[in-house]
């Protein structure tokens, strides 16, 4: 019994199998596969709605592009003059973002902090305050983004929340973007 199994072993190692073998003239599998890591690191995005408010311009860079995840980092910022009744006039947002991708289809999932300049603002008596400074918010975002690997062009859709803490009330607010985005 043990020589038949010995036999049986030694034939099945010595047994050139043909089944995994490609025609000389047809490319391999791994030179076929199309790499889903974006060609272009750096982007500029204009979002209306989200983290700015009512718009932002943004530059985002990747820290990290592999086929189905990447990490970037975004920075960007608002600004409402005067004649516009906020009491935030500068808006910066900052968030690191985590991309599950597969082709050209991305989940977009991020948490940052939005920075504000805080000029004057209303307690709840109706007392009106003047203040100067950055007042900060926690912010998330979670959605689609749609950009070839290769191309130029990105679009995303997004929920964009804010959290905020002031004078010990906690706000939250939950907002939307749309953002279309160029690559370089």
């Amino acid at each position: 019994m043990k020589k038949i199994f010995f036999l049986a072993a030694l034939a099945g190692i010595c047994h050139t199998g043909h089944a995994q073998l490609s025609d000389p003239g047809t490319p391999s599998r791994a030179a076929a596969f199309k790499s889903q890591a974006f060609q272009r690191k750096n982007s500029v995005q204009l979002e209306l709605g989200g983290h700015g408010l009512f718009y932002s311009v943004n530059y985002e860079r990747n820290l990290l592009n592999a086929d189905h995840f990447k990490t970037s980092v975004q920075i960007g910022f608002s600004f409402y003059p005067a004649p516009i009744d906020l009491r935030c006039r500068l808006w910066v947002p900052v968030s690191f973002n985590q991309l599950i991708s597969h082709n050209q289809h991305h989940l977009e999932l991020g948490l940052g902090i939005v920075f504000t300049e805080f000029q004057n603002y209303g307690d709840m008596e109706g007392n009106i305050h003047y203040k100067m400074g950055l007042t900060p918010f926690l912010s998330g975002k979670a959605g689609y983004r749609y950009q070839k690997p290769d191309g130029r062009m990105q679009y995303k859709v997004l929920f964009t929340p804010l959290l905020e803490r002031e004078n010990g009330i906690t706000g939250f607010h939950p907002l939307g973007a749309v953002s279309i985005g160029y690559t370089f």
